[in-house]
């Protein structure tokens, strides 16, 4: 059997519910020097990929809660009853 890619076959697996729910990353270590930048780790995740999913991704450190607050308005805007479900990605 061969690999699929990433995000195949989600829907086929019961998992419907998922369909349009945003996804939020957490680019944490953003303090260190070596640390994969937000454009760098999206490329590698393959975001800009995802066309079914609104999606963010969010720079910050957990020591210092740097981008933290940005990163939960974000998806607190897209998950209340009324939010912004399906807005252009960040």
């Amino acid at each position: 059997m061969g690999q699929q890619e990433p995000g195949q076959g989600r829907m086929e697996d019961g998992h419907e519910h998922l369909a349009r729910t945003p996804i939020l990353v957490l680019a944490n270590k953003q303090d260190l020097a070596d640390a994969m930048g937000v454009e760098e780790l999206s490329g590698a995740l393959g975001l800009h990929s995802i066309r079914n999913h609104d999606w963010h991704i969010q720079a910050c450190c957990a020591l210092t809660g740097a981008g933290l607050n940005e990163a939960l308005a974000w998806i607190y805007a897209r998950t209340r009853p009324g939010g912004q479900q399906g807005a252009a990605q960040a």
